[in-house]
Parts: structure tokens; C-alpha cells; sequence
């Protein structure tokens, strides 16, 4: 038995802890934001968080993340809620209709943009660092 925190809610699950991560996510969850791309980790569409760090979930085994908190895209959508994305992510929308695996590009840029949000919002300076002069 696996149990994951998934975009806040508790999940167990009777899955073989060798099934990747994506799958148990897609077909057992129902969480089909998080799409299947080259099946290697290299494209990013599978990219979910595992404790608040960004993997992609296609290589990862189920059983790596047992007793994990997992974030999908549905959940990024709204901090943690499922629901569909917000008017926010208007802009990869848009493009979804002009480019192919765009619904890949969303769930892989929206799950890394809110990885290094924490970043954005309280920059690190280093006191060592010269500015250059004005």
C-alpha cells in the first residue's frame, strides 16, 4: 500500500511501487494534467513536485514517493486545490491553440515557474557580490 498527500488530500493506494510515478497519477488518480511525453525525463511534460521539489514523474517510481506530498498541475492551478487552472495561466491557453504538445509545455512551465517562485519572491544577495558602478 502506497500513501502520497496529493495536491493536499490524503491518497492510499494498492499499486506495485514499481509503476512509475506518472501513471499512478494519471490513471489511478484521474490527474491527466500531467502529461506523458518522451518517456525519458527529458521533455518536462511529466513534471510534477515531490515534496516540493520538481521531477518528472515518468521515471520515477511510485514507491520513491510513498509518504511524499505531490503536486500536480491541478494543483499548482490553484495552490494546492484541485480545480482547472486559473484566468492566470490565460496565456498558455492561448498558445495551446497555435502549437502541438502545448498542454505538455503548460504543465512542465507551470510546475517549474512555481518551483522557483519561493526564489523570486525573496532574493538571494551575497554580501560578497560588487555592484557595478552607476
Amino acid at each position: 500500500m502506497i500513501t502520497l498527500i496529493v495536491n493536499g488530500e490524503s491518497r492510499r493506494l494498492d499499486v506495485d511501487p514499481t509503476t512509475p510515478l506518472l501513471w499512478v497519477v494519471r490513471e489511478n488518480l484521474g490527474l491527466t494534467g500531467t502529461k506523458f511525453g518522451c518517456g525519458i525525463g527529458e521533455c518536462g511534460a511529466c513534471t510534477v513536485h515531490l515534496n516540493g521539489t520538481p521531477i518528472r514523474a515518468c521515471v520515477i517510481p511510485v514507491g520513491t514517493a510513498d509518504g511524499g506530498t505531490i503536486t500536480t498541475i491541478e494543483g499548482v492551478a490553484n495552490d494546492g486545490e484541485p480545480q482547472r487552472c486559473r484566468p492566470r495561466n490565460d496565456n498558455f491557453n492561448s498558445i495551446e491553440h497555435h502549437t502541438n504538445g502545448a498542454s505538455a509545455d503548460k504543465a512542465n512551465s507551470s510546475t517549474s515557474a512555481k518551483a522557483i517562485q519561493p526564489a523570486i519572491a525573496s532574493p538571494v544577495v551575497s554580501m560578497n557580490s560588487t555592484m557595478p558602478p552607476s
